[in-house]
């Protein structure tokens, strides 16, 4: 299984990763499929399919690796990502065959997807049903963690903007609002409250309502907590997670401690961040600024 080759989830292999925006599990796996570091890999045919564009970074890297790529884009508005760098297919279902691997970068429906073309004895990067309701339905998400004995947050889901208005006014306190399914990959529809007495989420939830109720059916209120964030990425070699596994703090600290790499990466100076160098001049400039005057 391509899957199971195995990579060092090293600091250094996690930088690597900073400056890209596919979700890190995936990356540990496609970085994972690159060969073995005693020996290349034998040139092999890999078609990604795309939801909206993630994962042009991982599949430019598969070109210059020298291996046979197409990509496939499925959002219109944004076939246009990766031009230039990557061969496209306009029809993946059809470019099936001709493959030797197939690479899902995203959840809403693609584990179906990956798990039928593994039936049919495909070599497949990607997830099943259940792992996309863990990403896709928050609640779910949780209780599952709840089921394994992590303390998760309290929560409670809504579908109606007006129920939750009266619920945080009934309810006065801090909280996060999180949208579930597609719209919960609209990263900028996640609203982080902090009026002790809610009023700031009771606007937000009412603007939502004005210009997102077609767009968020189904969303969580979450009281806010204060803390460190935690991440841990690995990869899935099919039967069991392979290690070391790396764990992410994320702090002041932490920003501290890569601010070097960080800078190589995306600062002003011969930026390496794909494709083309990454940000705008302008906006590596007020990276370089923001993590010199001590990235407070």
């Amino acid at each position: 299984m391509l899957a199971a080759l195995p990579v060092r989830l090293t600091p250094h292999f996690f930088n690597k990763l900073l400056h890209t925006s596919v979700p890190l599990r995936l990356k540990c796996l496609l970085l994972a499929i690159r060969g073995r570091r005693l020996g290349k890999m034998e040139k092999r045919k890999f078609l990604f399919v795309s939801l909206s564009g993630l994962i042009g970074d991982i599949a430019w890297q598969i070109v210059k690796e020298g291996h046979e790529v197409r990509y496939y884009i499925d959002n219109e508005k944004e076939r246009d990502i990766a031009d230039g760098f990557v061969p496209k297919s306009t029809n993946w279902e059809k470019d099936v065959d001709w493959a030797d691997v197939i690479v899902f970068d995203d959840t809403l429906g693609q584990g179906e997807k990956a798990v039928g073309l593994r039936a049919r004895g495909k070599a497949v990067v990607g997830g099943t049903p259940y792992t996309d309701r863990l990403e896709d339905d928050r609640s779910f998400g949780q209780e599952e963690l709840k089921k394994a004995g992590v303390t998760i947050i309290p929560y409670r889901d809504f579908d109606n903007f007006d129920e939750a208005i009266a619920y945080v006014q009934e309810n006065p306190t801090r909280y996060v609002i999180k949208p579930s399914g597609a719209a919960g990959n609209v990263k900028r529809r996640l609203f982080v409250g902090d009026e002790e007495d809610g009023g700031d989420v009771v606007r937000m939830l009412e603007a939502y309502k004005k210009a997102f109720s077609d767009e968020i059916k189904v969303f969580q209120l979450q009281k806010r907590v204060t803390g460190v964030e935690v991440a841990v990425g690995g990869f899935f070699n099919g039967k069991e997670f392979a290690t070391p596994i790396n764990v992410n703090f994320d702090t002041l600290d932490e920003v501290h401690l890569w601010s070097m790499q960080i800078l190589t990466t995306a600062g002003p100076t011969k930026p390496t961040m794909p494709p083309a160098g990454g940000p705008s001049p302008d906006e590596r400039k007020t990276l370089e600024a923001w993590i010199n005057c001590g990235a407070d």
